[in-house]
């Protein structure tokens, strides 16, 4: 562990972000190799080949299990939010990760929304006018606030130093 800090373990599919296309028989190579080595396992609700396969192997392991939806164009509305976090659930997530592209106020506040009916959730607003979820949100339950060291890897992401500022702003 750096800094005593839980390690999150991903291996993000092209189609929902990751920076290789890889096959999936190969990023189930990966997973397995990996996940002694974490503290919590992030699988795409989107990986049906694979997810399974992950999911049992991290439970095994007794690692906890993210499983997460992204959506680079918009924010689902409330029925299909709920039934993605239902499906999720019903996959083996201890925890569900929804990331959406935020294209108006009321996006933002749908997906503030959920954190109050709902438990173990990591939500997360994409796009400009998704920046507020990034430092709001975890105050609201989201179970993580996620800021890269250096370059952004998201629409709309925070660096460290853009983060630390914020906070920093609403003194926290």
């Amino acid at each position: 562990k750096i800094a005593k800090l839980p390690i999150l373990l991903t291996i993000r599919s092209s189609k929902e972000g990751g920076a290789a296309d890889l096959p999936e028989k190969k990023r189930a190579a990966m997973f397995a190799s990996l996940i002694p080595y974490c503290d919590l396992v992030d699988i795409e609700l989107g990986s049906s080949g694979i997810r399974k396969i992950v999911v049992d192997s991290a439970k095994r392991a007794k690692k906890r299990v993210i499983v997460s939806h992204h959506d680079f164009e918009s924010t689902p509305g409330d029925k299909k939010l709920r039934k993605i976090i239902e499906s999720a659930r019903a996959a083996g997530g201890d925890i569900v990760k929804i990331a959406s592209m935020v294209n108006s106020r009321d996006d933002l506040r749908r997906l503030a929304g959920l954190l109050c009916s709902e438990k173990d959730l990591i939500v997360i607003g994409m796009g400009p006018l998704g920046r507020p979820s990034r430092v709001f949100f975890p105050f609201l339950g989201s179970r993580i606030a996620y800021c890269p060291i250096s370059e952004s890897t998201a629409p709309g992401q925070l660096s460290l130093k853009e983060m630390s500022a914020e906070l920093k702003r609403y003194g926290f």
